[in-house]
């Protein structure tokens, strides 16, 4: 049962049709419908944002966090994620966006950073905004890059490392840790 609660959520949430033709004695048949061509024709439905329970006391509740990513659709799915978990999104395409906004009034608590965005690579951006933040919050570097070498940096740096397509599970729980680390006495870097 669970399985189909889930996929019934992500069909709904990627505008697919769920299908399901049972027969008593014979079993089930279920099926997606999704469209076919090219993805840059595709028009993504406004994603259905379930509010966030408000019993949960998730770390992820009104946590103010990042995105910086130079691709539209990424942004837009990240952001119905994370919105949906409780966090206050704030959204950059690139370093001129992110730059224009950082300050030591708006930082965030929790950063998520494509690696590769045009000229920019995510750890030197991460190093300019933290100048205007005046401290160095969580980072998790996103990347389709399989580079073993910045994923063993990630982790000497203590920042998350995800591969592109983000699984949100993963996500979140890489969340949930630098967030619980960071709150531990000790744990915030300045």
């Amino acid at each position: 049962m669970l399985a189909l609660a889930i996929v019934e959520r992500i069909g709904r949430l990627l505008g697919h049709r769920i299908g399901l033709r049972s027969m008593v004695d014979k079993g089930n048949v279920f099926c997606v419908t999704a469209a076919l061509g090219k993805a840059e024709a595709v028009v993504a439905p406004a994603p259905v944002v379930a509010p966030a329970d408000p019993g949960d006391e998730s770390p992820l509740r009104r946590c103010p966090v990042w995105s910086i990513d130079d691709d539209p659709r990424a942004r837009a799915a990240t952001r119905a994620l994370l919105e949906r978990w409780g966090c206050n999104v704030e959204l950059a395409d690139g370093l001129q966006a992110a730059v224009e906004i950082a300050s030591a009034f708006n930082v965030p608590q929790l950063l998520l950073l494509d690696v590769r965005m045009g000229e920019w690579h995510g750890r030197d951006l991460y190093e300019e905004l933290c100048l205007p933040w005046q401290v160095r919050p969580p980072l998790i570097l996103v990347t389709a890059e399989r580079d073993d070498a910045l994923k063993a940096h990630a982790a000497e740096q203590g920042w998350g490392f995800l591969p592109k397509p983000v699984r949100p599970p993963a996500l979140r729980a890489v969340m949930t840790q630098l967030l619980v680390r960071q709150r531990r006495p000790g744990g915030v870097i300045d």
